[in-house]
């Protein structure tokens, strides 16, 4: 009664109940009712499968303790021994995931892929926040008076993506460090990612540089900038594995830049590839990124000059 109150206050998730002389009833072969109690719509539901788990363990000692038993005329009890001592000494089921090629995942649990999949997702935002910064030093009269200078519109333009790349790829290496060291995830060839983390930081940049000088709002580039990152995540994959994509949707997938980068995640991770694995999309990326940055640098000077 302490317990169900416990529950209903939620105070406890789930609770189990085990009847009087469980363990005697179970070697003298009888039958045992375990009961287990939990709320609607809580985790007590995940409970349950690891209770249930642990029961059907036991039944399939008992199960084979009952055919010992009746084969070889010992008493439960002791046939219950030996197909403990059997069960502990013979060897699990064990799961291997290979791809189509018959090449192992070394990422079997997901956890790193997800890991780079929100690096992605983050990388891009944050660069898309970037533009309102942009745009303040333009209104400010900081970029004007950098155009009056001898530098060209592409010197400070370089300017500003170079301190852009920095910090955005700063961003990358700390998140991938962070989380190795901490939450143990693999992210195979560090040369590879790192590689993957600099190229797309500079897309990143340049779209944020593209953003920044056609808006003449701060907040316009805020609301803008987390629209068209959240927008491309989901359509990229950040968001929704690309495995689980139609073939149509795949392909208008890698129309971002996000599908391209989390591809190369993916053969890094998952299948242990190396920069060689992923040069086609660390191709693609670098192309978006020259071709953004020479849109922002048309649009920019444009925007300067006039």
């Amino acid at each position: 009664d302490e317990a169900v109150e416990l529950l209903q206050r939620e105070e406890l998730t789930a609770i189990v109940v085990l009847p009087d002389a469980y363990g005697d009833t179970l070697i003298s072969g009888g039958s045992a009712t375990v009961e287990f109690v939990s709320l609607p719509a809580s985790s007590g539901f995940e409970q349950q499968g690891l209770v249930a788990a642990v029961i059907a363990e036991q039944n399939s000692v008992l199960r084979a303790a009952r055919f010992v038993s009746a084969e070889a005329g010992v008493t439960f009890a002791d046939a219950t021994n030996i197909t403990s001592d059997v069960a502990a000494s013979v060897r699990g089921t064990s799961v291997a995931m290979l791809d189509a090629d018959g090449r192992a995942f070394a990422d079997a649990e997901g956890f790193s892929t997800v890991a780079a999949q929100e690096l992605v997702l983050f990388l891009f935002l944050s660069g898309m926040i970037a533009a309102a910064a942009l745009i303040q030093s333009r209104n400010l009269g900081v970029t004007r008076r950098m155009l009056a200078t001898p530098a060209s519109a592409t010197e400070v333009l370089g300017g500003l993506v170079l301190g852009r790349f920095g910090t955005s790829a700063l961003q990358g290496i700390v998140i991938a460090l962070s989380t190795t060291l901490l939450f143990g995830a693999n992210w195979g060839s560090w040369l590879a990612s790192l590689s993957v983390i600099a190229v797309f930081s500079l897309v990143a940049t340049a779209v944020a540089v593209l953003i920044g000088s056609l808006l003449r709002n701060e907040n316009q580039a805020t609301a803008a900038g987390i629209a068209v990152g959240l927008s491309f995540a989901a359509i990229g994959g950040c968001m929704v594995p690309l495995e689980v994509f139609s073939d149509t949707l795949r392909t208008v997938a890698h129309i971002t830049p996000h599908a391209w980068a989390i591809d190369a995640f993916t053969e890094i991770i998952q299948r242990g590839g190396g920069i060689t694995d992923v040069a086609t999309e660390l191709g693609v990326l670098l192309g978006y990124a020259i071709v953004l940055l020479l849109a922002a640098t048309f649009v920019m000077r444009r925007a300067e000059t006039s």
